[in-house]
């Protein structure tokens, strides 16, 4: 009876540590809803700090896939029962909101934004590496998901 105990508690703290990465991703529904809401208006310190939350945000799970082999194994064993289709829509900007931001950011030929914004294709084109075929296929799956990762420059054809 410990044994079963000790063996449930070991399993309960190795998905719990693995638990916040995927939470960090259903954060970025309502991190990416309220950079949404900035589009329409100036850059300015408020939505800076929107802005730095929502890329940082997304540069966070991907560091932690990234950088952790055992997290990477977890996210391929569970990415079909946590997968949905509105994944892709309710986590990823579309390319015009990010080219939208982007002209926000450069200004008179300097850049005002967090670094996280200007190296979003390229941490998106990095959480993409990590996925297996059958992954990017359910990804692709999405024709509007499909569009908007091969525009920001994530995956390819």
């Amino acid at each position: 009876m410990k044994i079963l105990i000790i063996i449930l508690i070991t399993l309960t703290f190795s998905s719990c540590r693995y638990g916040v990465t995927y939470s960090g991703l259903s954060e970025l529904k309502e991190k990416k809803e309220k950079v949404e809401t900035t589009l329409n208006s100036d850059l300015n310190i408020e939505s800076q700090k929107i802005l730095r939350d929502y890329f940082k945000g997304v540069k966070e799970v991907v560091y932690d896939l990234s950088s952790n082999s055992s997290m990477q194994s977890y996210m391929h064993r569970k990415f079909f029962r946590y997968f949905s289709q509105q994944m892709c829509a309710d986590s990823v900007l579309s390319k015009k909101q990010y080219d939208t931001i982007m002209s926000k950011c450069n200004v008179s030929g300097f850049y005002i934004c967090s670094e996280e914004v200007r190296s979003y294709s390229a941490i998106l084109r990095t959480a993409a590496s990590y996925l297996t075929g059958s992954e990017l296929s359910a990804l692709k799956k999405d024709e509007s998901c499909k569009k908007n990762l091969l525009a920001l420059g994530a995956i390819n054809e």
